[in-house]
């Protein structure tokens, strides 16, 4: 009779457990936060989601847009654990293959340092996209306006 119930009793701690309401990020009160405080809390963020999920950490190299990386708007942030000790990432798009070994004037240079805000990457099918120093945390976003 005494297994029967703390057995019962273990099961209903378990489920207790189970039922704990973890803190909401809406419980948070975002306006009596600095702009100080809000980019420290964003940093925080953002490094939180790289250190859970390194997915969706860009680092140096080539990448063709449609095979190595979806075609579509992500929202970049400097991620500041990059291999080369950089204090920013630096994005070179080029239209095509052939541009890249071409090493044309025409590419699009974008960079996000670590005291910015970050930016949008907008990759179109076929482009290629180089990633020549530091890291980036990618997020993909669709902007409201589209269906």
């Amino acid at each position: 009779m005494k297994i029967k119930i703390k057995s019962i009793l273990g099961i209903l701690c378990g489920v207790c457990l189970l039922t704990a309401t973890p803190v909401m990020a809406s419980d948070i009160d975002l306006s009596s936060m600095s702009a100080d405080e809000l980019t420290i809390l964003r940093d925080s963020v953002v490094q939180a989601l790289a250190d859970k999920s390194g997915d969706n950490i860009i680092t140096q190299g080539l990448y063709e847009v449609g095979t190595d990386i979806k075609a579509t708007n992500f929202k970049v942030f400097y991620y500041g654990n990059s291999t080369d000790d950089t204090d920013c990432v630096n994005f070179y798009i080029y239209n095509s293959k052939e541009d890249y070994d071409n090493y044309t004037s025409d590419s699009q240079l974008l960079i996000y340092a670590d005291d910015k805000d970050g930016g949008i990457l907008n990759l179109k099918e076929g482009q290629y996209i180089l990633v020549s120093t530091g890291a980036a945390v990618i997020e993909e976003i669709n902007p409201s306006w589209q269906p």
